[in-house]
């Protein structure tokens, strides 16, 4: 096994652990299409909308359906990543079951700002809030891909490996066990290099490919930051 096949075993543990099934949306692992970063980044920039009263409010549906499509490339790694991709498509299903199959209140979950508008005001979900609880880990999730795609886009690869470890400690481990935080550090020592991660994403090492990885990375941090101030003025 290579470099990127061990990186692909810490990362199943870096992002979660399986919950024993597979959860397909929106076509998931059978889609005949390729991924496409592009595509990321258009459906996570149509997830953001003015409403009538000209505040940005950041749609759900829109949103499942970005990140099943950022969770695909998950895909081209075989079988051991695919059981860190199935605790995030788990945690999408949950979301996607709030909005569209519990009928007495999907209206409440049309919107990010309406989901955690209704799970704080209602008594009977403040220990649970499954939207709000079920995003949180894939919201840090979120943070961490773009981080590493970030870090990828630099010509310069050498201590790679090290700045991804440096944005592990900043976005997952402080939560995360004793266990999985020396299981990753571990592992991370075997990150791909900047020539497979790029590979691994079909993404070209040019001009044209380094700006729809920047173009990717500023959409994916628009949207943590929009959710990650619903997280700050919920929690104040």
């Amino acid at each position: 096994m290579g470099r990127l096949g061990y990186f692909l075993i810490v990362l199943s543990v870096v992002v979660g652990s399986a919950q024993g099934q597979s959860y397909y949306l929106f076509g998931g692992i059978g889609s005949s299409l390729p991924f496409s970063i592009d595509h990321v980044k258009t459906l996570f920039t149509q997830s953001l909308e003015t409403d009538s009263r000209g505040n940005t409010v950041l749609k759900l549906d829109a949103y499942i359906e970005a990140y099943t499509e950022l969770a695909r490339v998950f895909d081209f790694f075989g079988v051991v990543f695919s059981f860190a991709r199935e605790d995030i498509m788990s945690k999408l299903t949950t979301l996607n079951t709030l909005r569209t199959l519990d009928r007495s209140r999907r209206h409440h979950y049309i919107t990010f700002e309406s989901m955690f508008a209704y799970e704080y005001s209602n008594a009977a979900l403040l220990l649970e809030r499954p939207g709000v609880s079920s995003n949180r880990w894939i919201h840090r999730a979120l943070r961490f891909i773009s981080r590493v795609v970030e870090e990828v886009k630099q010509e310069n690869s050498a201590d790679l490996t090290v700045r991804v470890r440096a944005h592990y400690e900043e976005i997952l481990a402080p939560h995360h066990s004793w266990f999985v935080r020396m299981a990753a550090r571990l592992a991370l020592n075997s990150f791909p290099s900047r020539e497979q991660f790029l590979s691994a994403i079909h993404v070209t090492n040019n001009a044209v490919g380094m700006a729809k990885l920047t173009q990717a990375v500023s959409v994916m941090d628009q949207i943590y930051d929009h959710v990650q101030g619903l997280y700050d003025q919920y929690s104040s």
